[in-house]
């Protein structure tokens, strides 16, 4: 399995956010729909869910499409709030 092959497209479409985290948010169907869009097997997201055996691709493929970037931009926002780590103090 070519991992970052596989992450690559998807990664950079949403800004490098962790996919991971992403991936565990969507259902099978969404799943298997954005799998299929990152290895190319679509050039856009209605496409992935057709390959991906979506009966309503154009439905599933854009809803994909706002649900990962939704997620996207709540993974920036939070990583955004994160206290920074505290400053290293004096050496003892």
């Amino acid at each position: 399995m070519a991992a970052t092959h596989r992450h690559g497209r998807v990664h950079a479409d949403l800004g490098g956010v962790c996919l991971y985290d992403l991936l565990w948010a969507l259902n099978p169907a969404e799943r298997q729909t954005v799998y299929a869009y990152a290895e190319g097997e679509g050039t856009a997201w209605t496409e992935a869910a057709a390959v991906a055996g979506a009966p309503a691709p154009e439905a599933l493929g854009e809803r994909v499409r706002r649900k990962t970037k939704r997620l996207a931009a709540e993974q920036r926002r939070r990583a955004q709030q994160a206290p920074s780590p505290p400053a290293p103090g004096p050496a003892a």
